[in-house]
């Protein structure tokens, strides 16, 4: 029983250890060759996370990095490219929004200011538009 606990208790500081949270509230970690996944917090949107409370993805190539996502909020993206920076110098130049939940697009101006292109599906923005009004409203509660 007490190699159970104890194993309990060194995955507990493992996780506590890895939290995104104590990384500034994003995490990066390497899953292939230049490419990243970018871990924010899994709980609700705060003002803590600037509604980075997702993952996104990035690939690194010769040309410039490609995002998927950008973020909650334009201070979230700004979050984004500073964990992007601690991998890469490589702008971002193209932003991929895989859907139209607000971490996955409302920080799209922070990367097309800095000029990104940005790519999405006709289903993603159709699907942009609908929560549109609501994702907007939810901003006053960051």
């Amino acid at each position: 029983m007490n190699l159970v606990k104890t194993a309990i208790t060194a995955l507990l500081a493992l996780v506590a250890v890895s939290s995104p949270a104590l990384a500034g509230g994003l995490e990066v970690k390497q899953v292939g060759k230049n490419i990243y996944a970018i871990v924010g917090e899994m709980g609700q949107r705060s003002p803590g996370n600037l509604g980075n409370n997702a993952t996104f993805g990035l690939v690194v190539t010769d040309a410039g990095s490609v995002l998927v996502d950008s973020g909650g909020t334009y201070k979230g993206a700004e979050k984004l490219a500073a964990a992007i920076k601690t991998v890469t110098d490589k702008p971002v130049k193209i932003v991929i929004n895989s859907g139209g939940q607000d971490h996955r697009w409302l920080g799209n101006g922070y990367f097309k200011q800095r000029g990104a292109r940005i790519i999405a599906s006709a289903a993603a923005v159709e699907d942009q538009r609908e929560r549109f009004n609501q994702q907007r409203d939810s901003l006053n509660f960051l």
